[in-house]
């Protein structure tokens, strides 16, 4: 009995499904996969308790009308190198709230590690460095004091007298050695 073309298309079609194969895997089957955690470098600039100075300072003056104004904030450097550099992005201004004209006379600011000598921050980059850290691969940690002091507009008291305001713009940046 012949098949009709039809019907050998249609048997030609089913055999694949009626017939199994065995595959036979060469060479290489499995493979190991392993990974490195390179651990991101730190700095983190803090207040003393891990915050920040978020509602601003006040500045005073301790001394006679004619003394600076001044305040000294305390920051928490968390480095991963230890070694960090701070610029001032633009010199600060203390200006009248009312009158801009008005101006304080050129404020300095500083920084320095608590236990040591400051050094005066320029919009030109100054080194700072961490005490070692604990142990090895951890981060260290540094204390530093961060003064600003400014001398008021020279005049009369009753025609300087008011609010004054200014915004203290900081960089700071990991040094790699």
């Amino acid at each position: 009995m012949a098949l009709a073309p039809k019907n050998a298309l249609l048997l030609l079609c089913l055999l694949p499904a009626l017939c199994t194969a065995q595959v036979i895997l060469k060479g290489k089957t499995s493979s190991k996969v392993s990974g490195h955690v390179v651990r991101a470098n730190t700095l983190l600039v803090t207040d003393d308790h891990g915050g920040w100075y978020e509602q601003g300072v006040v500045m005073s003056q301790p001394g006679a009308f004619n003394s600076p104004y001044e305040v000294a904030l305390p920051l928490r450097v968390t480095s991963s190198s230890g070694v960090f550099q701070v610029r001032m992005d633009t010199p600060l201004i203390l200006q009248h709230q009312d009158r801009p004209a008005l101006q304080f006379r050129p404020a300095e600011v500083k920084m320095g590690a608590t236990d040591d000598t400051q050094q005066t921050l320029t919009l030109t980059s100054q080194v700072f460095r961490n005490p070692p850290a604990a142990s090895q691969g951890e981060d260290s940690v540094g204390d530093f004091l961060l003064s600003i002091t400014a001398l008021p507009p020279a005049g009369e008291f009753n025609t300087v007298t008011g609010t004054y305001s200014g915004v203290l713009s900081l960089t700071f940046e990991p040094v790699l050695e």
